[in-house]
């Protein structure tokens, strides 16, 4: 089952791929934090990139945008 959202989520923890693209390790969401494993993919869409990142448990993906943002948009097991 997913769970669509678009709202904030802070990026708590971050890397960067070989191409300097920025990967979220940590994000926090409603008072919780979760770490993230190394398992991620790139998505490019209009207005900015999304990932799709993992804590082992389930997918978050995020988009990032120009304005230096973050947005949940969906969870999915």
């Amino acid at each position: 089952m997913n769970c669509i959202f678009s709202r904030p989520v802070a990026v708590t923890a971050f890397r960067f791929t070989k191409e300097f693209e920025v990967i979220p390790r940590r994000i926090e969401l409603d008072g919780v934090s979760y770490d993230l494993t190394n398992e991620y993919s790139i998505l490019p869409m209009d207005g900015g990139s999304a990932v799709d990142v993992s804590d082992g448990t389930r997918w978050f993906r995020l988009l990032y945008s120009a304005k230096n943002t973050w947005q949940l948009l969906r969870i999915a097991p």
